[in-house]
């Protein structure tokens, strides 16, 4: 868990980072993810199971309104350092304060082995735009991307951004060597 951090808008703060899993048997801080870059916006958890060696799970929350600002880049840059030390399938979460489209265009998906996974139902209703914007989604390994299904949910009464909810598909795990 992380505390909220400040939106840098004078808007006053984030609702902060939190995983929420429903058995926390084994999962572990993973402290490679420098605090001097990132300032609370990324955590790293090692979640043993559902993979041989377990596989990362990361939060993270970018600067909003800024897109691949150099702030959001380094960032980036910094979950993807972390991904290549520590070889193993992953799953990054967040309020990634961008379209998935525009994050897959910037090659940091490509770059990580990832794919991007995002709801077809907007995520955050706090825009001008009829029907608000997608910006809550995931990258996942591409080793976790089959049969895997990522949903909004809209009936959760949390304003402006809606939780999303990442299901993988186990027997298509098990069919790519995961037990």
């Amino acid at each position: 868990m992380e505390p909220a951090v400040s939106t840098g808008r004078g808007e006053g703060t984030s609702g902060g980072i939190l995983q929420m899993v429903p058995i926390a048997q084994g999962l572990a801080p993973v402290d490679l993810i420098p605090p001097s870059i990132c300032g609370g916006r990324a955590v790293a958890l090692h979640t043993p199971g559902v993979v041989p060696g377990g596989f990362l799970w990361i939060t993270l929350y970018l600067h909003d309104s800024e897109q691949l600002s150099p702030r959001n880049w380094q960032i980036l840059e910094s979950v993807g350092a972390v991904l290549k030390v520590a070889n193993m399938p992953y799953v990054v979460c967040g309020d990634f304060n961008m379209a998935p489209d525009i994050l897959f265009g910037s090659g940091w998906p490509e770059a990580i082995d990832g794919v991007v996974l995002a709801p077809a139902t907007a995520t955050c209703t706090n825009s001008s735009e009829s029907g608000g914007k997608v910006l809550d989604y995931f990258v996942v390994s591409a080793s976790l991307q089959y049969g895997a299904t990522v949903q909004a949910i809209v009936d959760a009464g949390t304003t402006p951004h809606m939780p999303v909810k990442l299901t993988l598909c186990s027997s298509m795990l098990m069919d790519f060597g995961y037990r």
